[in-house]
């Protein structure tokens, strides 16, 4: 099971570095790529720096120039799919995910490998105490039946059904996978780590 773990960036320098510790939950059968959006605040510079300094392979890399978030996403699934990945997972540099998903994303994969997408439970940072745990489709299933559309609040897409897959959760029992499942939250996460978190950065 090969998962890349996707970060898209557009001047994001003074998060990266809670972002870089986050990440350092992830299991080792995952694959960190920074896709740069045309940062002008030397995030590209910072990032590499992290990774470098973490033991990580920066793998960084310039997107296209391109009006919505969806085309970037669809543009890097494309990217990936020509390293065999099976999954990507997308997280945004303002937000969290439960370490013990992280750690264990992998295992749970092999086990739950029925659905296209799955939605995680997350810390919006910028709104800690009040978005938890507004669950996101973050890990899609690198396949011709998905797609990201919208041009502000990009969501995927059945190309079969032209349907947010987050809408579909426990529809289609007859096809021969799911569209989207949903991973619960751990309640570790719930309180503890929320009044940990630092908000001196954005």
């Amino acid at each position: 099971m090969k998962v890349a773990v996707s970060i898209l960036m557009n001047n994001e320098a003074p998060r990266l570095e809670h972002l870089i510790k986050h990440l350092l939950f992830l299991d080792n059968n995952c694959v960190i790529y920074f896709w740069d959006d045309n940062s002008t605040d030397r995030s590209l510079e910072k990032i590499e720096g992290l990774m470098i300094s973490q033991r990580i392979a920066p793998n960084v890399t310039k997107i296209p120039k391109k009006s919505s978030i969806a085309y970037k996403r669809n543009w890097i699934e494309v990217a990936l799919k020509y390293f065999h990945y099976n999954y990507v997972l997308h997280i945004d540099a303002d937000e969290q995910f439960d370490a013990h998903l992280l750690k264990d994303l992998t295992n749970i994969l092999e086990k739950e490998d029925k659905a296209l997408t799955y939605a995680f439970p997350r810390i919006n940072l910028p709104n800690p105490n009040d978005s938890y745990p507004d669950h996101q489709v973050r890990l899609i299933k690198l396949c011709e039946e998905i797609k990201w559309k919208g041009k502000v609040h990009d969501t995927p897409h059945s190309i079969k059904h032209d349907k947010p897959v987050i809408k579909m959760y426990e529809e289609y029992n007859d096809e021969d996978y799911l569209y989207c499942n949903i991973l619960q939250q751990f309640p570790i996460l719930h309180h503890e780590r929320r009044t940990d978190i630092k908000r001196d950065w954005w």
